[in-house]
């Protein structure tokens, strides 16, 4: 076992196995160029980020190129194992709506949200620098975008990009950023995102046996 490693970008492998070296170096290219995706004559531009173009990936696209375009969500995955959230492209269950968006730079795919709808939330406020606080009820509300995951490449981060991915898909679907609801728990990262965007609050749902919170 000592002669396993874990790189950076998430992958545990044998070093001196000719194989395992070279599967970490395509995945460690991935993490920080990107995935390699198609180009289609149908593909759906609804924004762009500083000359990257930004995808959509709904279920009224065929299926293969939505199969392409979650090959970005698999690397996510792999680089956020700790915070379980996918997104295939296919349409097994047609009442769970779920959506991607990809950020793609030259022929990478660079950065991914995924969204599904879900009606159950618990507001959060802010409580200082310290974790979020609950109220004791949580709120039954009309279905509305949740935000499973946010996702950037790693030679692309601390650069602003989530927060403006974010903000261009918000305008695309013709909402506040703020009206999506955010899928807890969060990573460090994931929180300063969020705070600076939704400063007095925010819709949260998911598990939270698994935070850390204090009540009202």
């Amino acid at each position: 076992m000592d002669d396993i490693m874990k790189c950076e970008c998430g992958l545990m492998y044998v070093p001196w196995v000719k194989d395992n070296e070279a599967y970490h170096s395509e995945h460690h290219d991935k993490w920080v160029n990107g995935q390699p995706i198609l180009s289609v004559s149908y593909e759906r531009i609804i924004g762009t980020i500083g000359g990257k173009d930004i995808l959509e990936s709904s279920k009224d696209l065929p299926l293969p190129y939505r199969a392409e375009l979650a090959k970005v969500a698999l690397l996510a995955q792999r680089d956020m194992s700790d915070y379980p959230a996918g997104y295939d492209g296919s349409d097994e269950d047609p009442e769970f709506d779920s959506r991607a968006y990809i950020l793609r730079e030259r022929d990478r795919g660079v950065g991914i949200i995924i969204l599904r709808r879900r009606d159950t939330f618990w507001p959060f406020t802010w409580n200082n620098n310290r974790e979020n606080i609950v109220p004791h009820n949580a709120v039954s509300d009309i279905k509305r975008w949740v935000v499973e995951r946010i996702w950037i490449v790693s030679k692309l981060r601390r650069q602003n990009y989530g927060k403006h991915f974010i903000a261009c898909v918000a305008k695309y679907l013709e909402l506040n950023v703020c009206d999506f609801g955010w899928e807890l728990p969060f990573t460090d990262n994931g929180r300063l995102l969020v705070k600076s965007i939704c400063p007095e609050g925010f819709l949260g749902t998911g598990d939270l046996a698994l935070l850390d919170l204090e009540q009202k």
